[in-house]
């Protein structure tokens, strides 16, 4: 294929997971960075409902596997590249929405026993 041996095929696919891999990982830590500043700026209120926004982004990123499979049939495997990218950002994604998550419900306790506080 392309004048290329099977193990160059096998090295040159590998480089190019592990490139994906990096990219989304520098995505995720952007991405996380950028929601904790958005999230300490908010008041609880707001929280409350970015975080059920949130717990609903994250239940939109699953990976069909089933249909991914069915595409590495017709392109003999060479569909298992963009799936396997696909599915390591779905997942990457998911984690951040539970961490933020998290954050988000820490930052608005933390703000509700200041209130508690100056009230009390």
């Amino acid at each position: 294929m392309f004048g290329l041996a099977s193990t160059e095929i096998v090295k040159i696919f590998c480089i190019m997971i592990l490139i994906g891999v990096v990219v989304i990982k520098i995505a995720e830590r952007r991405f996380r960075d950028r929601e904790r500043t958005r999230f300490s700026n908010m008041s609880s209120s707001l929280m409350a409902l970015e975080i059920g926004q949130l717990n609903m982004r994250m239940s939109e990123c699953k990976t069909s596997h089933v249909l991914h499979f069915l595409l590495c049939i017709p392109t003999v495997g060479f569909w298992a590249l963009p799936w396997f990218l696909l599915a390591a950002s779905n997942n990457s994604k998911r984690n951040s929405f539970k961490v933020l998550s998290k954050i988000a419900m820490e930052q608005a306790n933390q703000k509700d026993l200041t209130k508690e506080k100056s009230h009390g």
